[in-house]
């Protein structure tokens, strides 16, 4: 249960749906403003994805706590974007967001591979977010090979972009939580 569904929890089992208030009930006055706080808090969570080609498979698990929201190809300009405002130098001072994640493969692969695998993944959550790599990011992703299958470089770079990209998806998809208000209390104290 979130945050949010354990706080109308507690108020339905309070009675606050029974208080009146200016545009309905306390209750309803106080789901508008928690559905409104929910619009504004920065999204985050945790996301995997895998991409396959035969017996080559390329996986993503992505942490995902970034400035940066889903990048909307609806919203082909950046008017109304949200930017951070520090300067470079507060940039480690400010650093609150990060994305972190790994990327593995069946592809035999070497250091400098892995590295290269790791490079085309950070161009992966660069079209998956925006904005990306701000200056109050800070982001890693690592690049792992267990071996096993012969796969052209370039072609496992491809696929760990877009595993990332689909793992940074659904990381922050949104979250369906029903809610159902629990039976009321016998008290009607606060706590």
């Amino acid at each position: 249960m979130t945050i949010f569904a354990q706080g109308r929890s507690l108020l339905w089992v309070h009675g606050a749906d029974r208080i009146e208030h200016p545009g309905g009930t306390l209750y309803e006055h106080l789901n508008r403003v928690q559905n409104q706080l929910q619009e504004w808090v920065r999204p985050g969570g945790v996301g995997t994805a895998s991409v396959r080609d035969g017996e080559l498979v390329v996986s993503a698990l992505m942490v995902v706590n970034a400035f940066g929201d889903l990048l909307d190809p609806a919203r082909p300009s950046l008017t109304g974007a949200h930017w951070p405002t520090v300067t470079p130098g507060q940039a480690g001072q400010a650093m609150q967001h990060t994305t972190i994640g790994v990327v593995a493969t069946n592809a035999t692969l070497d250091k400098v591979s892995c590295l290269l695998v790791s490079q085309s993944a950070h161009d992966g959550l660069a079209r998956a977010l925006e904005p990306a790599h701000t200056l109050v990011d800070g982001e890693a992703i690592v690049a792992a090979s267990v071996g096993g299958v012969r796969a052209p470089l370039e072609q496992v770079r491809a696929m760990a972009a877009r595993a990332v990209i689909a793992a940074i998806e659904s990381a922050l998809a949104p979250q369906e939580t029903p809610h159902t208000p629990p039976a009321r209390s016998s008290t009607t104290d606060a706590p």
